[in-house]
């Protein structure tokens, strides 16, 4: 009679193994489905911070940008060395698909582009060191 209880127990214990199991591959399927996106996002938002950190401005080496691009040299590119002066551009354009994308280009050659989030309205906006904004930089008052 113990045997039998014992062997229920077993079949028991073993029964909800399976279940969580189960349950488990699920819950990770749904949590890798979306964790691609967000660690794209993650990179996406590093790899801009970290190439804008890096921006200088030397003889020759002008930033330049509009609402829809920018054009600089870094020292922090992502493909170049790093410290290496790098031309670098960052540009926001419309995909076959109607969705806006953001692009990375270094060197002259365009090296990423991902899609964005939101309703294609982004736009790139510059401020001076009294917090001004303006669409172009040079700004247009500057010439």
């Amino acid at each position: 009679m113990e045997m039998l209880v014992t062997l229920m127990l077993v079949s028991f214990a073993t029964m909800l193994m399976f279940q969580m199991l189960g349950s488990y591959r699920i819950a990770n399927e749904r949590v890798s489905a979306q964790a691609g996106l967000i660690d794209r996002q993650a990179l996406l938002y590093d790899w801009f911070r970290d190439t804008v950190h890096g921006l200088f401005t030397a003889r020759d080496l002008i930033f330049t940008g509009d609402p829809e691009r920018f054009m600089a040299v870094t020292i922090n590119p992502l493909y170049a060395p790093e410290g290496s002066p790098t031309r670098i551009g960052w540009s926001l354009q419309m995909a076959t698909n109607g969705r806006q994308e953001i692009v990375y280009s270094e060197s002259g050659r365009e090296r990423w582009r991902l899609p964005l989030d939101g309703d294609g309205s982004a736009r790139f906006v510059y401020l001076d060191e009294s917090g001004r904004q303006s669409s172009t930089w040079p700004r247009s008052w500057d010439w």
